[in-house]
């Protein structure tokens, strides 16, 4: 229901209710959420309660209106011109260096320095223990090596 009186307060349901009738669609979560955030209608406190005036959702909800358009290719139009106000390129920030500027080696010499490391004598691996032979194993090795010799 559109309230008639322009000074009329209202609760946040009330109001979303109020501008949804109006033609605004709006759910009070989103008032709610804007509230919170930023954007929002501006509202005054009653306690904990949040109050609107009508008046000042009214003028809220027409300042979000775009202006009116024929076509969709408007709206493109439109929307890139405010996206991308300027585009004229960086100027150029020229050599990185003055001329005068002596090298950074230069500035900056550390001298060199030089790493030793002990000598280590080579550490010989042990032979790898054979594994352990089973009974089948045994007789196989034994009738090969009688067949060898």
């Amino acid at each position: 229901m559109i309230p008639t009186n322009p000074n009329a307060k209202l609760r946040r349901k009330a109001a979303a209710e109020a501008l949804s009738s109006a033609g605004f669609q709006t759910a009070e979560a989103t008032l709610a959420s804007m509230a919170s955030r930023g954007g929002g209608p501006p509202y005054e406190l009653y306690g904990r309660f949040p109050i609107y005036t009508w008046s000042t959702l009214l003028a809220w909800a027409e300042s979000r209106l775009s202006a009116p358009r024929r076509s969709t290719s408007e709206a493109d139009a439109q929307e890139g011109a405010s996206m991308f106000p300027s585009r004229t390129p960086m100027p150029s920030i020229g050599p990185r260096t003055k001329p005068d500027t002596p090298p950074i080696a230069a500035i900056h010499t550390v001298p060199p320095v030089t790493v030793t490391t002990p000598a280590v004598a080579p550490v010989e691996a042990a032979p790898a223990p054979a594994p352990p032979r089973d009974r089948e194993t045994e007789r196989d090795v034994d009738h090969i090596e009688a067949i060898n010799t």
